[in-house]
């Protein structure tokens, strides 16, 4: 007895169905974007160090010196125009009384007076809250050398020395004993305060002239 083995015949369309499967499973993908050429980068320019940890480049220092002498400039600025009015005055004042401008070497006596201005001005404010310092020590030498404050001299009437309402009427050519031309003197002593003055000495003077 003869035993014959047979195996199932290929299915026709197997062929022609596998290869086109095969192939594109095994084909590489095409490449996202065209391929380029390779190129050579050169070398990183070295870090320049201003010193210091981590290390500034010299236009960023350069940037940041510029920009703290800019804000340093504007604060001597500020301080500048919030004194111009009180320098203004002052070398007014001095030239009036004296005849010629401050020199450098009186910088040791206007340090002494800014000590004693300071002083009385600390000793104030230690029993109140000062805002402002010029405000509060305009009114507070107010008190202490004319015995009236601004709110009180208004309404009573009165005229203070630093805002006068009437022009000092002086003969010219002559000079008062009360005030001395200043048009303020003190006629009880400085506990009393000061008042504007009559010139009564120069009218005497001219009447028994």
């Amino acid at each position: 007895m003869s035993i014959r083995c047979s195996y199932p015949k290929k299915h026709p369309h197997f062929r022609p169905l596998l290869v086109p499967l095969l192939v594109r499973v095994i084909a590489p993908l095409p490449p996202p974007y065209p391929p380029y050429p390779p190129q050579k980068l050169g070398g990183l320019a070295p870090l320049v160090s201003g010193g210091g940890r981590g290390g500034l480049s010299d236009t960023y220092q350069t940037s940041s010196d510029f920009a703290k002498t800019s804000f340093k400039t504007k604060e001597e600025k500020f301080d500048d125009e919030a004194f111009a009015g009180f320098l203004t005055e002052f070398k007014a004042a001095v030239k009036e009384l004296t005849g010629r401008e401050p020199s450098a070497d009186e910088r040791d006596p206007y340090t002494e007076l800014a000590h004693v201005l300071l002083s009385e001005l600390r000793i104030a404010a230690g029993r109140t809250t000062v805002s402002c310092v010029p405000a509060f020590l305009a009114e507070h030498l107010r008190r202490r050398l004319w015995k009236v404050d601004r709110q009180q001299a208004q309404a009573e009437g009165r005229e203070l020395p630093d805002q006068p309402r009437s022009p000092n009427l002086l003969p010219p050519g002559q000079t008062c004993l009360d005030c001395a031309n200043t048009g303020w003197w003190y006629p009880q002593g400085t506990d009393k305060g000061v008042a504007r003055c009559k010139h009564e000495q120069v009218t005497r003077k001219a009447a028994d002239a």
